[in-house]
């Protein structure tokens, strides 16, 4: 059987036992994303013809995992906790139409005993929120990687502005967020000022990571970027 839920090969205090991606492939376009340089994820996006920058869903992933949890119901509690978004974003601009995602999300509904942890930069999340609200383990995680110049860096992701409103607006409706910092651009991104920032529209967590792949001298030279 094909999972597509995957197996952490190492668990930190930021990884989870599982991950998640209902889509490959993602047309945000970060210029300093991880996975589309890891030549691992390079490879099989050319192997199986997806181009990067374009976002599709797994061939029956829904049914897919619905397999994958029931399979798993027996394990212990504490090993089901699943990551959802860790390479793709889970809402890409497509996803109001296929509402891939969203039937997703419907699935983990019905196992309440998952601890759910959605990493996103959309406020296309607040369209399920009728779900969220029934999942009593959701929380959610938003990525925002510098204050003022994301769409230098981040040219097709929701804007910084959007992704604090999205901090607020989860916040409102009950739901536990996170801000990630991720990756730290040197002079670019105001860690501090995030945090606090984050804070005020009701950020309850916050994490940070490096940047990996890159150095800030590449991109901003590549993408010409003052």
């Amino acid at each position: 059987m094909t999972r597509v839920m995957n197996k952490q090969k190492k668990i930190d205090a930021y990884n989870f036992p599982y991950t998640f991606n209902p889509y490959t492939g993602c047309p945000y376009c970060c210029h300093y994303c991880y996975t589309i340089k890891s030549a691992l994820w390079s490879a099989r996006l050319k192997n199986w013809g997806i181009k990067p920058n374009i976002a599709k869903p797994k061939l029956g992933v829904v049914q897919k995992l619905q397999r994958d949890l029931q399979d798993l119901k027996n394990i212990q509690t504490r090993y089901k906790e699943v990551q959802i978004g860790n390479f793709f974003d889970p809402y890409p601009p497509i996803e109001p139409k296929l509402k891939i995602t969203r039937q997703c999300l419907d699935v983990f509904r019905q196992y309440p005993d998952w601890k759910v942890h959605l990493e996103t930069k959309s406020p296309l999340i607040l369209n399920d929120m009728d779900i969220i609200k029934q999942m009593p383990r959701f929380e959610a995680e938003i990525t925002i990687t510098t204050l003022t110049h994301d769409k230098q860096f981040e040219p097709n992701a929701p804007s910084t502005k959007e992704r604090f409103n999205l901090i607020k607006e989860l916040n409102n409706n009950g739901i536990f967020t996170r801000v990630m910092i991720m990756p730290i651009l040197e002079g670019y991104t105001d860690v501090r000022a995030i945090i606090q920032k984050a804070t005020r529209y009701g950020a309850k967590s916050w994490k940070s990571k490096e940047l990996h792949y890159f150095t800030i001298k590449d991109l901003k030279t590549r993408y010409n970027i003052k």
